[in-house]
């Protein structure tokens, strides 16, 4: 009931506290377009959810999470808007290059860990 009543949704539409989704559940967001889905109280994100949410066209704010497996890092890299993942603290190589892919705007600011093949040198 409660999806269906988000797909129903025209809105920004902004979740904060914990919150668990299902992929049923992003795949009806997913339907929303050229809007905000702000997902600040997601800790969690499996990678089915990732694969989902990778469809979403808009600015995608996932700063609620602190850690990014490499597969759902792969779909993540895959969406196209703004993607903004402020919680993240440390990313393998495999996950920093499946990102590299991202079409829009990304916004790692909360890495504290990269490897030296991702610095920029002149």
């Amino acid at each position: 009931a409660a999806t269906e009543s988000l797909k129903q949704y025209n809105g920004q539409l902004y979740l904060f506290g914990s919150v668990q989704l299902s992929a049923a559940t992003f795949d009806s967001l997913n339907k929303r377009t050229n809007s905000n889905l702000v997902l600040s109280g997601l800790i969690r994100l499996s990678d089915a959810a990732a694969e989902s949410l990778s469809k979403f066209q808009g600015h995608l704010y996932l700063d609620g999470l602190n850690q990014l497996s490499d597969a759902a890092a792969e779909s993540l890299g895959r969406h196209n808007g703004t993607l903004f993942l402020y919680g993240v603290t440390d990313l393998s190589d495999a996950a920093l290059a499946s990102l590299s892919k991202h079409n829009g705007t990304l916004l790692l600011s909360g890495l504290k860990h990269v490897s030296d093949r991702w610095i920029f040198r002149d």
